[in-house]
C-alpha cells in the first residue's frame, strides 16, 4: 500500500536522522547556543496564569560567552519585554566575570535599567566562589541586590549556597537564602536537581512596591536538563512558591517550566 510505504520511509528517515545526530560530535569552540525558555505560574490571587519567557543567543569561544536575551513577561494585567545584553569573559583559567545590562519600559514587570557584575573564581577544581551586585533603576527610585555564593562539586553532585541581600533606595532591607543541589550523569549535560529558597525580599513580581513591601518567601523547585543528542537539549522544571505579605495575605504559585536549547555553528 502506498500509504504504508510512505509511512515506513518517513519513520526510517527520522530514525536515520536521529541516529546521525546522536552519534555526531558536539560542536567545537567557537559555536552558537540558542535557548527558548518559558515559565508558567498558576497564581491563587489574582486568579491568573503568569508567564515569563526568554529567548537567549550566545556565542561561545575560548574567551568566554557573549550574547544576550529578549525577555517577555505577562502578569498583573501587564505585558512587557526586556532586552538584556550579557558578556561572560574569562580573565584566566580559574576566574571569569558576568557582566549584564538590561533595558525595559514596563516598570511593574522589569526594571527600567539593570546593571549587573559578578566575579567567579575557582579556589580548587571542585570549589567555586562568587560575589556580585546588580543595580536596578525604576521611576524615581532604585534597588541594589548583593550576593555571594559557594559551590562544591562532589563525585556526580553539585551543591551551592547563595544568599541575596536586597537594598532599596528607601524602605526595609531583606535577605533571601537559596540552596541548590544537582546530580549529574555520565553525560555532563544531563542533570536533575532541586532549588530551595527561604527568607525575605521585595515583591519581585510588582517592582513598583520595592520601597515599602517586604515579603516572606518559601520556594521549592525541581529542575533538570536532558540531552536529545549532542546538539539539542530539553530543559524542564516544576515547583511551588509562597509569598507572605505584611497584611497576612499569602500568595501561592505553582510553577511549570520548559525550554529547548540548540548548539550550532555557522
Amino acid at each position: 500500500m502506498p500509504g504504508k510505504r510512505y509511512s515506513s520511509l518517513f519513520i526510517l528517515g527520522l530514525t536515520i536522522f536521529y541516529s546521525f545526530m546522536a552519534l555526531a560530535e558536539p560542536p567545537a569552540l567557537p559555536y552558537f547556543e540558542a535557548t527558548l525558555f518559558s515559565g508558567f505560574a498558576d497564581v491563587n490571587e489574582p486568579d491568573e496564569v503568569w508567564n515569563l519567557s526568554s529567548l537567549y543567543l550566545y556565542r561561545k569561544n575560548e574567551w568566554g560567552a557573549f550574547g544576550g536575551a529578549v525577555n517577555y513577561a505577562n502578569r498583573l494585567d501587564q505585558q512587557g519585554t526586556q532586552l538584556y545584553l550579557n558578556a561572560q569573559p574569562k580573565l584566566n583559567t580559574d576566574t571569569w566575570v558576568d557582566l549584564g545590562y538590561g533595558y525595559a519600559n514596563t516598570p511593574e514587570l522589569f526594571p527600567d535599567r539593570t546593571y549587573q557584575l559578578e566575579l567567579f573564581h575557582k579556589l580548587t577544581q571542585t570549589f567555586i566562589i562568587s560575589a556580585g551586585e546588580s543595580y536596578k533603576t525604576l521611576p524615581l527610585t532604585y534597588f541594589n541586590t548583593v550576593d555571594i555564593s559557594a559551590g562544591k562539586y562532589w563525585k556526580n553532585y553539585y551543591f551551592e549556597l547563595k544568599p541575596y541581600h536586597y537594598i532599596p533606595k528607601k524602605g526595609p532591607h531583606s535577605t533571601l537564602w537559596q540552596g541548590k543541589a544537582r546530580r549529574y550523569f555520565a553525560d555532563e549535560d544531563q542533570y536533575i536537581g532541586i532549588v530551595l529558597a527561604y527568607g525575605t525580599s521585595p515583591d519581585l513580581f510588582d517592582l513598583l512596591t520595592v520601597n515599602f513591601i517586604k515579603v516572606k518567601n518559601r520556594i521549592f523547585l525541581v529542575e533538570g536538563q536532558q540531552p536529545l543528542n549532542k546538539y539539542f537539549l530539553i530543559l524542564y522544571g516544576a515547583g511551588l512558591e509562597s509569598q507572605e505579605f505584611p497584611s497576612g495575605f499569602t500568595r501561592r504559585l505553582a510553577d511549570l517550566n520548559i525550554g529547548l536549547k540548540a548548539r550550532f555553528d555557522l
